[in-house]
């Protein structure tokens, strides 16, 4: 048997190979699934990394907003639970579609990823599987092992 991708109208590829690759929903070929990757692969990371202090001092100055504006839940994806402890997620993309709430907590974090999306490096913009979300996770939280449920995704 041949496995064989076949990608949907909404650009969704969905595999029949057997078994069931990481991710288990969505897997398109010839992207690399694998735990971590080198961070020199992506030219946004640099500039991430490069305004870490100032993403974090307007995170600190807002997280108290943040955390009552955000998602909390006991998963983390509709895949993971949390096994204990808090997960909390405040969007800066959802489901392609920029979250501007974002931008009244952290403007400079919101400008340096309009940056991002002007040089081509930004979270997929009009992509339904496409989110990009802080990921607050509190005090003795912890979480199984996971992945996500596609390979077109990275964390980081």
């Amino acid at each position: 048997m041949i496995n064989e991708a076949k990608l949907f109208a909404g650009k969704i590829c969905k595999t029949n190979a057997y078994p069931r690759p990481c991710p288990s929903l969505f897997y398109f070929p010839g992207i690399s699934s694998k735990p971590w990757h080198d961070r020199s692969e992506f030219s946004f990371v640099k500039y991430i990394e490069s305004n870490f202090k100032d993403i974090k001092e307007e995170f600190m100055k807002s997280q108290e907003k943040i955390e009552k504006r955000a998602d909390t839940s006991d998963k983390v994806d509709p895949f993971h639970v949390v096994k204990e402890g808090k997960c909390i997620k405040f969007p800066i993309v959802n489901h392609g579609i920029k979250f501007h709430p974002f931008a009244n907590y952290m403007p400079k974090t919101f400008r340096m990823f309009e940056e991002l999306w002007k040089q081509g490096d930004g979270p997929m913009l009009d992509v339904p599987f496409s989110s990009s979300y802080l990921s607050i996770m509190k005090p003795i939280t912890s979480l199984d092992k996971h992945f996500g449920p596609c390979n077109i995704r990275l964390r980081c």
